[in-house]
């Protein structure tokens, strides 16, 4: 896993269902994020492509910052995903063209 899904997972793990999994996409700052739903037949699948892209220079601010601005940096980063989920639907198709992309560049903190 690279450092920047290995971060994300660190950041938002509590704000995914327990049994996310948080794997390295086409590159290494995409982050796909997959978890059981229940579809339209009420059997169990994954939900539809869920992907967040950050900024490696996020992460690094992050990591020069001190404790307290790195939880600021932190949140702020929650705030984004969280605000942008609400667009999602996890029960969507599985096999779409364009995944559901959560973009957050270092100058949104």
């Amino acid at each position: 896993m690279s450092r920047e899904s290995e971060w994300v997972e660190f950041a938002l793990r509590g704000d995914f269902p327990a049994e996310a999994e948080f794997r390295e996409g086409s590159k290494p700052n995409h982050i796909i994020v997959e978890w059981e739903v229940v579809g339209a037949d009420d059997a169990p699948r994954r939900n539809s492509p869920f992907v967040i892209v950050i900024d490696p220079d996020a992460i690094d601010r992050y990591e020069r910052s001190d404790q307290r601005k790195q939880g600021r940096i932190r949140r702020r980063i929650c705030k984004i995903v969280e605000h942008q989920r609400r667009y999602y639907e996890p029960d969507g198709p599985v096999d779409v063209f364009e995944p559901f992309i959560v973009q957050i560049d270092e100058g949104d903190l």
